[in-house]
């Protein structure tokens, strides 16, 4: 357990890695020649160090964790691209050679494209097997909608 002291040390430490800064802001009374020695002391406590090393391990993973994106957020990529929704910057040179920017829907192979990713995502396509389980697909694209169509062995 730390004391108030040490909590407002620590937390000082992680955000700013200034362990003289740290130090006085915990004890403001402190003077900057003393307060890079009692820094010292401080970091070399087992519990502040273990405090410092859990804390800054959760932080690392909340950022990692932000990093990554989840089904939902690559379903909803895939519905826009597939659906001509999403739109992109892109720079292109006109004949001058001047850089201009331009703004790009995705293409009609980009949505079909878009389309099968999100059926294997979610399952609703299976990948063909060496036994030739799978004998072609049709993939329409009509306004917003897109129809998938499988035929499994003439079953369709």
């Amino acid at each position: 357990m730390l004391s108030k002291q040490h909590k407002i040390f620590a937390d000082e430490f992680i955000k700013t890695k200034d362990k003289v800064q740290s130090y006085l802001k915990a004890y403001p009374k402190a003077k900057p020649t003393s307060a890079a020695v009692s820094a010292i002391d401080l970091l070399k406590k087992a519990n502040i160090l273990s405090y410092i090393n859990d804390l800054e391990r959760q932080i690392k993973t909340r950022e990692s964790n932000a990093l990554v994106l989840t089904v939902e957020m690559k379903r909803e990529i895939l519905y826009q691209i597939a659906t001509g929704q999403a739109e992109y910057e892109m720079d292109v040179l006109t004949k001058r050679g001047e850089k201009k920017t331009i703004i790009r829907k995705p293409t009609y192979q980009d949505r079909i494209k878009a389309a099968e990713l999100d059926s294997k995502l979610c399952g609703d396509m299976k990948l063909p097997s060496n036994s030739g389980e799978l004998e072609e697909k049709l993939i329409k694209i009509e306004g917003e909608k897109i129809i998938v169509i499988q035929n499994f062995n003439g079953l369709i």
